[in-house]
């Protein structure tokens, strides 16, 4: 073999061995573009989801605050109900409330003071539901009750002054 050839095979190796060092650098490089590239595809993709997240917790949030209004306004009109009830057992009314009843009212307002504090959907907080729901419904019945009987004993009296008047 003669010296240019033995120049020729030792540039060819050369540039064999740089072509090799450029195309590794190459594929690195672009290793390091796909993977820079992926973690901002998935920085996006996770901060799309946290601002979907966040609107759905603001939009339960004002979900919740309007049902407490709405059950801390009812519970207001209960109690309402049985301090208006209480009075009149006071006044001396027509006594149609038995212990049975005034125990029920108790109950219902006790109840109701529970279920405010604990209203969320919170596992377990069934039973309490069911038993608000059966206490309300008992007394919405012992109110039409001793409403029934006053509108009864108001026509009465007005029957009573209609023959005073008459006579």
């Amino acid at each position: 073999m003669q010296a240019q050839h033995i120049i020729t095979l030792v540039g060819l190796a050369a540039c064999f061995l740089l072509l090799t060092v450029f195309i590794r650098r190459a594929i690195k490089r672009a290793l390091r573009r796909s993977y820079w590239a992926g973690k901002s595809a998935g920085i996006a993709d996770s901060s799309a989801r946290m601002d979907a997240l966040n609107a759905d917790i603001a939009m339960l949030a004002r979900r919740r605050d309007r049902d407490r209004k709405g059950f801390l306004h009812t519970i207001e009109l209960k109690n309402l109900t049985i301090t208006q009830l209480e009075d009149q057992l006071k006044t001396g009314g027509n006594g149609s409330l038995t212990k049975a009843d005034l125990q029920v009212l108790l109950d219902t307002a006790i109840t109701l003071g529970l279920a405010h504090k604990t209203w969320t959907p919170i596992k377990g907080t069934e039973p309490w539901r069911a038993r608000a729901t059966t206490q309300l419904e008992q007394l919405n019945s012992i109110v039409l009750r001793i409403l029934g009987e006053i509108r009864i004993s108001n026509r009465s009296a007005e029957n009573h002054t209609d023959a005073e008047e008459a006579a």
